[in-house]
């Protein structure tokens, strides 16, 4: 319990950064509400409707989670033929 409360502490000190993801099929909006519970407590997650892109800040760790995470979800939805 120790070492994961050490663990923590260290967390909430990283320093925090800024990135940018421009989605390609995902819908940032639908994105955002899942996304931000892989966020730190420190972390914060905008949506920029205008170019379907979120606007992340948080420490590097997080950041490299969800960049995975979003290029996991950022995929066309397969096409389904309709045929008479």
């Amino acid at each position: 319990a120790r070492q994961e409360a050490e663990q923590a502490r260290a967390q909430a000190n990283l320093p925090l950064e800024n990135r940018s993801i421009t989605l390609q099929y995902a819908d940032a909006g639908e994105l955002a509400k899942a996304g931000e519970k892989l966020l730190s407590a420190k972390g914060s997650m905008t949506v920029d409707k205008r170019t379907n892109r979120l606007l992340l800040r948080d420490n590097k760790t997080a950041l490299s989670a969800l960049e995975q995470w979003v290029a996991q979800m950022d995929l066309p939805v397969g096409q389904v033929e309709l045929s008479a």
